[in-house]
């Protein structure tokens, strides 16, 4: 499952994570720093998508990390014949990183929802050159990748309970979170 992160409110001015280093992700403790930030988006490159393209598609192999430069997106899964909106995606926002994790096809669509979306793209081979050099480096990343992953699947949580939804209707957003 393609899973979101999401910003704070108040940090969401800038459009370039690098550039703002103000700009902080949800989770409390700030794992990487603008420096290490730097480094992960050197090794990245930028590409403009037009409204409504595909930048990960569904069923795909997808062994990179993809942040929201500019822009927002949408997830979408096809589900019964129908494309389901699961989350929108703003700056700083991260996707990608299961099939990075796990070296599986991409579970969901992501898509730019306005013109001139800005995605950096960190290939999964570059990462690991860069892991080799910075040892550190890489154990911060996969330590922020699981504190990301815990805090969503968590929030995830809390929408389901707060939702009226019918006993079928939670077995299936159960079976999206696994």
């Amino acid at each position: 499952m393609t899973l979101v992160l999401t910003l704070r409110d108040s940090h969401k001015k800038s459009r370039d994570p690098v550039k703002n280093s103000t700009q902080k992700p949800i989770i409390e403790e700030e794992i990487l720093s603008p420096d290490d930030w730097q480094l992960l988006l050197q090794e990245s490159k930028c590409r403009t998508f037009p409204k409504d393209a595909v930048i990960m598609k569904e069923g795909e192999w997808a062994t990179r990390i993809h942040q929201i430069a500019k822009g927002t997106c949408r997830v979408e899964k096809y589900i019964d014949g129908v494309d389901l909106v699961l989350a929108r995606m703003d700056n700083g926002e991260l996707f990608g990183e299961i099939s990075f994790l796990e070296g599986v096809k991409a579970t969901a669509t992501v898509v730019a929802d306005e013109e001139g979306t800005d995605i950096y793209i960190i290939e999964g081979a570059a990462l690991t050159v860069l892991f080799a050099r910075q040892p550190a480096l890489a154990g911060r990343f996969y330590q922020y990748l699981a504190q990301l992953l815990s805090t969503r699947l968590r929030e995830r949580e809390k929408q389901m309970e707060k939702s009226p939804a019918t006993a079928r209707e939670r077995k299936f957003t159960v079976s999206l979170i696994k």
